[in-house]
């Protein structure tokens, strides 16, 4: 956490501040959404991933898995040693994986989900941040980065989306 936010406390006024911002989603969304045998895959090259690596701003916070993108950064060095190789070269299977509705389905929950947690804005009042997991952002920031915004509406019809903000 950075700057001067605080978490808020846990109370049925911050809850009716939140609600009143943030409505309920609708009863029939789909959380997970697997592709159908028609969909077409889509794979990501070791350039863009990197690229996507490397997209993350400093200090970008961890994921709920602890992990931060700066560690990602520091163990896939230009140099391309073995263990950063075969490191990017299972961060591409991932991704793919990822990408393609390859995850067993307990681990979807993780990897596609997010922790909610309430601050204080300089404003004062609660504002929901959501944290997902580092791989999940890079996998998105890699979509992001080769799909144009017309593919994503749903995904990327947002400011921050548009004008690269998403950490």
């Amino acid at each position: 956490m950075s700057g001067n936010n605080s978490f808020v406390n846990p109370s049925k006024e911050s809850l009716d501040t939140l609600q009143q911002k943030h409505p309920q989603a609708p009863p029939n969304l789909m959380l997970f959404l697997t592709p159908s045998a028609t969909t077409p895959p889509i794979y990501f090259s070791q350039t863009q991933i990197n690229a996507a690596i490397f997209s993350f701003p400093h200090r970008s916070g961890a994921g709920p898995e602890g992990l931060q993108p700066q560690h990602l950064k520091d163990c896939i060095p230009i140099s391309r040693a073995d263990a950063s190789t075969f490191l990017l070269a299972s961060l591409i299977e991932l991704v793919n994986h990822l990408m393609n509705g390859h995850l067993p389905t307990p681990f979807q929950p993780f990897l596609y989900g997010a922790q909610l947690h309430r601050l204080h804005k300089s404003n004062r009042y609660p504002r929901p941040i959501v944290v997902g997991c580092t791989y999940q952002r890079l996998a998105a920031k890699t979509l992001y980065h080769k799909a144009p915004q017309a593919m994503c509406p749903p995904i990327f019809n947002n400011a921050a989306w548009k004008n690269k903000q998403v950490r």
